[in-house]
């Protein structure tokens, strides 16, 4: 089995760790053992994925406040979650399952959000690990990054993975460089789909290691097959202007007539880009560029 498709297939299982989702097992993966920790929120579950036993750590629900106090933690780097205490020991436990039960297995992570993080500090932690995968995680903290890359060997730390959605407010903003190992960008699917949740990311097999699809010096009528908006950098411009940087839309708003551009103008001309919801902010930067 190669790469991409066993880290598709902890995507899945990142999905499907939520509440709503926990029951819909793959046919090729057996579940084993959970842990829950109702009073700070913990949740993840061990399963069995050909020869490997898989943990499955559970990201942030935002109904529940103890969840949002491990968020807290993270994203203002200011303590390593409570959480982080029962990752380990429900990883430590499965260790020792391991060795009388499935001696030939190997262990590995994965947990998207929260659970990335999660992931990510269990992987050093705890010896043995044989692989991480994470989706949109906080990552650690540079101080904390700068520990753990001198407590674990580097030939530990390459065997963690992460996948990021661009300028996605966890995995990407609030990480700011702080996530171990390797990081992959992923774009979401469409324009209106929010780049958080897991299952809004393209197929793994579009990864890329730079953060903007395009990152050269473009000049004149360039055209892609992309859809959406990314920075481009270097441009200078047909009359010799250079600009740094702008943002640069394709696909959709590329084909739009001159009547919808107009309109599109109109609706929101004069407003802030922090006044224009979330969803909406793609769609009103793609009818000035």
């Amino acid at each position: 089995m190669n790469e991409i498709t066993r880290h598709e297939k902890y995507k899945e299982l990142c999905k499907d760790i939520y509440p709503k989702n926990l029951k819909n097992f793959p046919k090729d993966v057996i579940p084993l053992y959970a842990h829950e920790n109702k009073k700070n929120g913990f949740f993840a579950y061990a399963c069995k994925y050909h020869d490997r036993i898989v943990i499955v750590f559970r990201g942030t629900e935002f109904t529940k406040g103890n969840d949002l106090k491990n968020d807290y933690c993270m994203g203002k780097r200011k303590a390593i979650p409570e959480q982080a205490h029962d990752a380990y020991i429900f990883t430590e436990r499965i260790k020792q399952v391991m060795k009388t039960k499935y001696p030939n297995y190997k262990l590995d992570l994965t947990g998207h959000s929260l659970g990335g993080s999660l992931a990510q500090y269990t992987h050093v932690l705890v010896k043995g690990i044989n692989e991480t995968v994470t989706f949109n995680s906080y990552g650690t903290d540079k101080t904390l990054k700068e520990y753990f890359e001198k407590k674990a060997p580097q030939s530990s730390i390459n065997k963690i993975t992460n996948y990021c959605v661009p300028d996605d407010m966890v995995g990407d903003k609030l990480s700011k460089g702080t996530q171990l190992g390797k990081v992959y960008y992923i774009d979401k699917k469409n324009l209106i789909c929010l780049r958080h949740k897991v299952e809004n990311m393209k197929p793994l097999s579009t990864r890329r290691i730079q953060k903007n699809k395009n990152s050269k010096s473009m000049c004149g009528n360039s055209s892609s097959n992309c859809t959406g908006s990314y920075t481009v950098q270097g441009y200078t411009r047909s009359d010799g202007t250079k600009v740094r940087e702008y943002i640069r839309t394709c696909g959709k708003h590329n084909k739009m007539s001159m009547e919808e551009r107009i309109k599109g103008q109109a609706k929101y001309k004069g407003k802030r880009f922090q006044d224009i919801p979330l969803d909406e902010l793609e769609e009103a930067i793609g009818y000035f560029v």
